[in-house]
């Protein structure tokens, strides 16, 4: 197969189809007598171009599958996406405070303006590390003028949720004179998240191109995802004559936003907005129009409900601290509006944290009495909400 850009494509060689190339050329130039078995000189040199030829190859190959935002990944795919506007969720970093005790006056160098970088050059940045093994760094540059117990903030070297077990954090790694000890009492400050996959950015992206469409719901509920602090929407559309089964007048929509601010919501909805179509919701905002008049927009926010939920874990040689993993799953595990409450999805979570949990008898309730592996949502607008209070954890 010849390497080809067509109608169908971008086609190349194969490994072997190279390989034969380099042998016909070779031959055709000294004889076909030439010796180019992979033991001989001349073999092992039509062994090192064939693979220079398909490496080349293959990265033309990633460069024209990068076009396309299914096939693309890492930044080349944040590159296809800003196209219409999306850009890829941040990840943040957890943050814990640590006691450091020290018997002198000395100086812990800090990130300073490195602080929230991946990979921060600070030279002689103060650095400790948990029983895990992950490191973490003093945030800011801290001069104690004598001895004593200092409580000073440190941020965890890797990006992304990091388990935060009291009492674990307590090795140094940048011996300091003056320190005699470090520990965390307690569990983090902020548990960070981590940055958004390539598989959950090209769905986000999938439902942004709707952003670009004159038609509604979906051009509402696209652009409504993508303004500022809004962390979920969803708009459903009654078209019909008569009040629906969720209680939407007929011709009218209904938004359920969380989060966001109220007057680029209400210009969202002005702007898409179809004419003559009605909202419902409980939420108002009034906004200016050009001709100075004004418009009202209705929205609803995510009615949440309380759940419970019990599971049993284990670690094999090690402890469990079930207050701060309870804390942990909260921060990091959310529940879409009108969306159902998994349990795998906890548990996948708790494997994600460490492989060698043992996680059994997971289970989520709305009554605290009977417990399921999958909770369905009753309403549109519900949000499952979970809350430490809530959890039993054995």
């Amino acid at each position: 197969m010849p390497d080809t850009f067509d109608i169908n494509g971008l086609q190349v060689k194969t490994l072997p189809e190279v390989t034969d190339d380099l042998k016909t050329g070779l031959k055709s130039i000294y004889g076909e007598d030439i010796n180019l078995d992979s033991n001989s000189p001349d073999g092992q040199m039509v062994g090192i171009y064939s693979q220079g030829g398909v490496d080349l190859r293959e990265l033309l190959l990633n460069i024209n599958a990068g076009f396309d935002p299914d096939q693309a990944e890492g930044r080349t795919l944040d590159q296809r996406v800003a196209l219409v506007g999306t850009t890829r969720g941040e990840g943040t970093f957890t943050t814990v405070g640590i006691v450091v005790s020290a018997s002198k006056a000395l100086t812990l160098v800090g990130l300073g303006t490195e602080a929230g970088k991946v990979n921060p050059v600070v030279p002689g940045l103060y650095t400790i590390k948990d029983d895990a093994g992950n490191q973490w760094y003093l945030l800011a540059t801290q001069s104690p003028v004598a001895g004593g117990a200092y409580t000073y903030t440190f941020q965890a070297a890797a990006l992304g949720a990091v388990l935060v077990t009291p009492n674990t954090i307590t090795t140094p790694v940048t011996i300091v004179d003056g320190v005699t000890s470090v520990n965390n009492p307690l569990g983090a400050i902020n548990q960070g998240i981590s940055e958004e996959t390539d598989q959950s950015l090209r769905i986000r992206f999938h439902a942004s191109t709707a952003n670009l469409a004159t038609g509604f719901p979906d051009s509402l509920e696209a652009t409504l995802k993508n303004l500022a602090g809004v962390k979920s929407a969803i708009v459903y559309e009654n078209d019909s004559g008569s009040v629906d089964g969720s209680g939407t007048p007929g011709h009218s929509i209904w938004a359920i936003i969380e989060g966001g601010v109220a007057t680029d919501i209400a210009q969202a909805i002005y702007s898409k907005k179809s004419g003559g179509c009605g909202m419902r919701g409980t939420v108002t905002q009034v906004i200016a129009r050009p001709n100075g008049q004004t418009f009202t927009a209705k929205w609803d926010v995510p009615n949440p409900v309380d759940i419970y939920v019990h599971f049993a874990i284990s670690l094999p040689g090690g402890a469990i601290d079930a207050a701060a993993l309870a804390q942990d799953i909260v921060n990091s595990v959310d529940w879409l509006v009108g969306g159902d409450a998994i349990g795998s999805t906890i548990t996948a979570y708790l494997l994600s944290l460490n492989a060698a949990y043992r996680v059994s008898g997971m289970g989520i309730s709305s009554d605290n009495s009977h417990f399921v592996e999958n909770l369905i949502s009753t309403s549109p607008s519900n949000r499952f909400i979970m809350d430490i209070s809530r959890f039993s954890i054995s």
